[in-house]
């Protein structure tokens, strides 16, 4: 009888998937802020959503979207002539940005990613969250170069 030592190809596929499955674990623990940071960001596209559904009910029970001044700080609960806002929105997620154009009737809202310094924006024109590129966002500056987000 001719016996042969080595592994079967069968010894050989556990082998690589346990290595598979505990490096899959080390990544995960090791890159901890950066899943955090998702995270959030996953969370702010929900709240962003959450927004913007309130301020389209807004719209249309009242006939107009809420208004903004330059003091509001992006934040629509802050403007008094805003009286029944809250019935739709009772918290202004932090680090949302509402920008109002009067002339126009539209809106749109951005927030600033965590993981990578972009920004989430619906706009009103466009009726879809995107995905804006840059660094830095003045109050009433409009972000270009942006995708559309998908689930």
């Amino acid at each position: 009888m001719n016996k042969k030592n080595g592994f079967t190809l069968i010894e050989m596929m556990i082998v690589v998937v346990v290595i598979s499955i505990l490096s899959g674990v080390v990544v995960s623990v090791l890159n901890q802020g950066k899943q955090r940071d998702r995270a959030k960001d996953s969370v702010s596209l929900a709240n962003l959503e959450k927004v913007v559904s309130a301020i389209e009910s807004y719209f249309y029970s009242e006939g107009t979207y809420p208004t903004i001044e330059s003091t509001d700080n992006g934040n629509p609960l802050n403007n008094s002539s805003n009286i029944v806002l809250d019935q739709y929105v009772q918290i202004w997620p932090e680090g949302f940005v509402y920008i109002y154009d009067n002339s126009s009737n539209q809106f749109a809202v951005y927030v600033k990613r965590i993981s990578n310094d972009n920004y989430y924006k619906f706009s009103s024109t466009s009726g879809e969250i995107q995905e804006c590129y840059g660094s830095t966002l003045e109050i009433q500056e409009r972000v270009s170069a942006c995708d559309v987000v998908t689930n």
